[in-house]
């Protein structure tokens, strides 16, 4: 999430983390009005100008607690978020939270650990977009063919397919990759002959990887993205960000060449 004062460019996943959560309930946050959770993507269809991220919850004594984040936006269409421009950081809210309100006798009675609640923001989207000279249907075949990844792109030294049958839901296989932990990866969507998605997950850490074709004039558009969510994704968006912005582009660069037959630049 942006932190006080911030101006966004792309969207960014809401986080927050509050100690003692438990000394409040009723927990909920608000983006110029609208309901938005934690691990949400924001941003995506925001107008140019000023915003307000509000949250409120009640404390152990029936005391209405609230926090507000302002900050300001370029026009961000929906769909955004391919830019790696935003900024990491967070913003630590109010230590003492005040009862809705105001005036005497307001301040509500949490020690400042306890009111404290931090708001951590990171864009953690990796993408890669690629023309290739051939139909969709063509580099879908190929693309889907995981198990034949080894193939074509440096970037996979091994697929173990745990599961039978073409792609769908719920199908499986580990994946081994130069430089990287062994994943267990599970198809979470498909779209037939335009994308699919599957996810590796560990713990505190959910990576999402989205696969898509588009018919673009007389050839295709691929666009391959990584995204790491979680308490951990930001470490691992901040340990691996380079490493894995390369290798998606190494895939779609060797895509191409399976798909055409020719050398990719």
């Amino acid at each position: 999430m942006p932190a006080q004062g911030a101006s966004l460019t792309s969207p960014v996943e809401f986080e927050t983390e509050v100690r003692h959560r438990a000394s409040a309930t009723g927990w909920r946050y608000e983006l110029d009005g609208e309901p938005i959770q934690p691990g949400q993507r924001v941003g995506a269809g925001l107008a140019a100008g000023s915003h307000e991220i509000a949250i409120s919850a009640t404390d152990v004594f029936g005391k209405a607690l609230s926090w507000r984040v302002g900050f300001t936006s370029a026009s961000i269409p929906v769909g955004d978020g391919t830019s790696t421009e935003q900024g990491d950081g967070w913003v630590t809210l109010s230590t003492i939270a005040r009862a809705a309100g105001g005036g005497e006798g307001g301040d509500v009675p949490l020690t400042p650990e306890t009111a404290c609640c931090t708001i951590w923001y990171m864009n953690r989207l990796m993408e890669t977009r690629r023309h290739v000279d051939a139909p969709p249907s063509a580099v879908w075949e190929v693309l889907v063919d995981v198990a034949r990844w080894p193939d074509w792109t440096p970037t996979v030294r091994s697929v173990e397919r745990l599961d039978d049958g073409p792609l769908r839901v719920g199908w499986r296989a580990k994946v081994r990759q130069p430089r990287l932990p062994q994943a267990l990866w599970q198809v979470t969507e498909v779209v037939d002959g335009r994308s699919f998605t599957w996810e590796a997950t560990g713990p505190g850490l959910r990576t999402i990887a989205r696969h898509v074709v588009v018919p673009d004039g007389g050839g295709s558009t691929v666009t391959l993205s990584i995204e790491q969510l979680g308490p951990v994704g930001a470490v691992a968006a901040l340990a691996w960000r380079r490493l894995t912005q390369r290798y998606i582009e190494l895939e779609a660069q060797g895509l191409e060449k399976r798909v055409t037959g020719t050398p990719a630049e």
